[in-house]
């Protein structure tokens, strides 16, 4: 049963959706609310799998409000609902599952659903393959996480017994000098500082993997070298596994798709991750194009599709291929008002956030279908 919140400070919209939302399968509505602050209250105690918000909210934004969420909560999906289309392409910057335009219609609200209900479902696999493993496992795509061998969160003394970790994780098998460990962990401490801390630091890591289950010693020092000894499975290991694929077929999309859920690393804020979050954004990005062009045709693969390119424009708003990619599949699938809606947006990102025009390739697109 999917576990449903609304949040629209319209009374009379919530009462539209509930009614529609209550005549699909396996649907529960656990919480309605008029005020985001209310909602952001009682959120944590519902367990709800899906709010679907309204943007605009007086003074307390939906796309705040949605980033606010996807920072507190692990899996919660949003969907925006709203009568403004200009709003559509900030929706995939805040990396929401969809985006519904009122009055919203029984339809086009299965098809939510339905994409929802498929990340779930991966979801509840990749826990459950986690928390049945007796090795750890790390999360890192958005922030960081270690599961330990119960699959339950590890948690850290300190920040700094963390990002030590991940330093370490991060460079896989290679040994690490420790000055360079110092450089990169403790940039502006004096020296003798920085090494006790260090020290300290090791010590706790040491201490925090054990208790996690981990039996062997999982740090090496030798000759001012640091390595960690253990190689937990991760999801950026499954994503760069997909992406080394010679076929990638709907199943592997999918997978690629819930697994890329935020960049690497990116709520951790450790500058010395930069480079293999791009790497890896970059070959992603590979496969999802590739696949696109493949299957912009086939029509049981058409949801797909349309997932890869929405998670494209996530990646990269400002991208004209991207962007004529995503006008050219509406087209062929006949979703002429979801072209509307897109055009506007494309428009409303070079005009207003750029002070430029619309690329003539996107124009003579949008003109020649419905001018």
């Amino acid at each position: 049963m999917m576990r449903v919140s609304i949040l629209d400070d319209e009374p009379y919209a919530i009462e539209v959706l509930k009614d529609l939302l209550q005549s699909l399968n396996d649907v529960e509505i656990v919480g309605t609310f008029t005020n985001p602050y209310t909602a952001m209250e009682q959120l944590p105690h519902l367990q709800v799998d899906v709010l679907f918000l309204d943007i605009e909210l007086g003074e307390r934004h939906g796309i705040e409000l949605a980033e606010w969420l996807h920072r507190e909560f692990e899996h919660l999906e949003v969907v925006f609902v709203t009568a403004h289309p200009e709003y559509a392409l900030d929706a995939f910057e805040v990396s929401v599952i969809d985006y519904l335009l009122k009055p919203v219609k029984r339809n086009r609200l299965q098809k939510t659903i339905t994409k929802i209900r498929e990340k779930l479902e991966m979801y509840e696999k990749l826990q459950e393959a986690a928390s049945q493993s007796k090795e750890l496992y790390i999360y890192t795509m958005g922030s960081f996480r270690l599961l330990d061998s119960k699959g339950d969160d590890v948690s850290w003394r300190t920040k700094k017994v963390k990002e030590l970790f991940v330093y370490l994780w991060h460079f896989r098998d290679k040994p690490v000098h420790k000055a360079k460990v110092i450089e990169d962990l403790w940039p502006e401490m004096r020296a003798d500082k920085a090494i006790s801390l260090l020290h300290t630091t090791v010590y706790q890591l040491r201490k925090t993997v054990r208790a996690a289950g981990v039996q062997k010693n999982p740090l090496k020092f030798n000759n001012d070298h640091y390595q960690l000894m253990i190689s937990p499975e991760s999801d950026v290991t499954e994503i760069l596994k997909i992406c080394e694929q010679d076929v990638i077929d709907h199943a592997s999309v999918e997978k690629l798709l819930n697994l890329y859920d935020g960049d690497y690393l990116e709520e951790e804020d450790f500058p010395w991750v930069f480079l293999e979050g791009k790497r890896i954004k970059k070959s992603v990005q590979f496969v999802l194009v590739n696949f696109i062009k493949d299957n912009i045709e086939v029509e049981e693969n058409r949801f797909i599709v349309e997932k890869c390119l929405e998670k494209l424009l996530q990646f990269d708003l400002y991208n004209e291929e991207y962007m004529l990619m995503f006008m050219k599949f509406l087209i062929s699938s006949n979703q002429l008002q979801q072209l509307k809606t897109l055009y506007r947006g494309f428009k409303i990102i070079y005009e207003g956030d750029l002070g430029m025009k619309l690329p003539e390739q996107i124009e003579e697109l949008y003109k020649t279908q419905l001018l």
